[in-house]
């Protein structure tokens, strides 16, 4: 079970996501929020992986995981 401020960061990097079809930084995450350090979206972003609702990638930055990201992008589908 998420905490209500880690729902919010999930939330944040989904829409980031969708918008932008990358995963925010940790300082964007850090700026979003008023966090003073960007350790402490390192934190949430840890704690959020050990729930199992990020993943940290080959190049170092979060995002949602695959099973999240389906029917975030709209696809379109040409042919049989």
């Amino acid at each position: 079970m998420l905490t209500d401020r880690q729902e919010e960061i999930l939330d944040f990097i989904r829409c980031h996501q969708q918008d932008h079809t990358v995963p925010p930084s940790t300082r964007a995450i850090q700026k979003h929020f008023g966090f003073a350090s960007q350790n402490a979206a390192m934190s949430h972003l840890r704690a959020l992986a050990a729930k199992n609702a990020v993943q940290q990638f080959g190049d170092g930055s979060w995002g949602l995981k695959v099973s999240e990201i389906q029917g975030l992008f709209d696809l379109p589908i040409y042919g049989a």
